[in-house]
């Protein structure tokens, strides 16, 4: 299915920059008083055990929350979400495009009601968007939607986990991190690059060429790792 993903430019730019948007430093920083409040509901449920686990816990739930609320999608369907979300990154063939199915008949819905009842989320907000005095297509807004979900869900999951695993392993840091919480920002910066929660991402090689002494043929696909 085409997509940001796989769009190449000047396209690529046009999309990137709408739902860029959602994500700017002073929009993800309006979020910061929910994120945290949802932060606190989730970790008062397991204080009073003692103890957690912190990906059922805390990174599986938060990201579905957070998205779910961004996209406008209603609370009910979290649940639903989270098992689209993980059936997409493990599923491969018939049961991918099952799940990609259920996904665009959901959205496809979604999007139709915002058409008519526009809202204060992401998801009224691109079917209002516009490149070039044109709002995107059906395909596009689908596609828009399911990354989203995917996206928001899995990677903060994954690096969530990751940071704790991380400063498991380097104790030292993390008693740098109590003295010093101002360098928190730089850690999670640190473990994105060190233990990266990115699913992998093929490109297609578009031309003949040789990169680190391998020969690439031009259509091969290329996986970076």
């Amino acid at each position: 299915t085409k997509s940001i993903l796989n769009t190449d430019p000047p396209r690529h730019r046009q999309l990137r920059s709408l739902v860029t948007q959602a994500f700017t430093p002073r929009a993800v920083a309006l979020l910061t008083p929910r994120i945290t409040e949802i932060v606190h509901e989730l970790l008062d449920k397991v204080a009073a055990t003692g103890r957690m686990d912190v990906i059922q816990d805390l990174s599986y739930p938060l990201p579905v929350i957070v998205i779910a609320e961004m996209l406008g999608i209603p609370t009910d369907d979290r649940a639903q979400f989270k098992r689209w979300s993980d059936s997409i990154v493990d599923a491969s063939g018939e049961a991918g495009m099952q799940t990609v199915k259920e996904m665009n008949e959901y959205f496809r819905e979604v999007i139709a009601q915002r058409r008519a009842q526009p809202r204060d989320d992401l998801i009224s907000g691109l079917v209002a968007a516009e490149i070039d005095g044109e709002k995107l297509t059906e395909r596009e807004l689908l596609s828009f939607c399911v990354i989203l979900l995917i996206a928001g869900n899995v990677t903060t999951t994954n690096l969530i986990g990751n940071a704790i695993l991380c400063f498991d392993e380097h104790p030292e840091a993390v008693s740098r991190l109590q003295v010093e919480p101002e360098l928190i920002p730089q850690a999670i910066e640190e473990v994105l690059r060190y233990r990266s929660p990115a699913i992998v991402m093929g490109r297609v090689a578009v031309q003949d060429c040789e990169l680190g002494g391998q020969h690439i043929k031009r259509g091969e696909l290329i996986l970076g790792w």
